[in-house]
């Protein structure tokens, strides 16, 4: 298991992991034993519905705003939609015409809007999340 190579590997000093409760308690068992940080995004995601009633201009808005929530990098972004079919065809043309004016920048620009997710390492370089 490519854990067990981790846990030996002296510049490994996290885990990150997005998957399943199973594998999950496994790695979050193996980094409490060897004292290294871990984060965990486990279980399933919960679906973005859209129901006969929406508004769909505005609802379009926050299905695209929400997908592309850190270029879709998030445990939160929106990932499966389910849209009733009476307004599936009507909400995939709004979508489609949604447009994404997102300014790219670089990571350490406050302007950006669109690109990598990262955090500032200790030493100031940057680290993807």
């Amino acid at each position: 298991m490519p854990i067990r190579v981790a846990r030996r590997t002296p510049g490994i000093s996290s885990y990150s992991l997005t998957g399943s409760t199973q594998v999950g308690q496994h790695i979050g068992a193996e980094a409490g034993r060897h004292l290294k940080k871990v984060v965990l995004e486990l279980g399933g995601s919960d679906p973005f519905i859209v129901l006969e009633d929406a508004d769909l201009e505005f609802t379009a808005k926050g299905a695209v705003a929400g997908r592309m929530l850190t270029t879709g990098q998030s445990c939160i972004a929106s990932k499966r939609f389910i849209v009733v079919a009476p307004v599936a065809e009507a909400f995939a043309r709004v979508v489609r015409g949604e447009p994404i004016a997102l300014p790219g920048a670089a990571a350490s620009t406050r302007a950006v809007a669109i690109g990598l997710a990262v955090r500032a390492a200790g030493d100031g370089t940057a680290v993807t999340m």
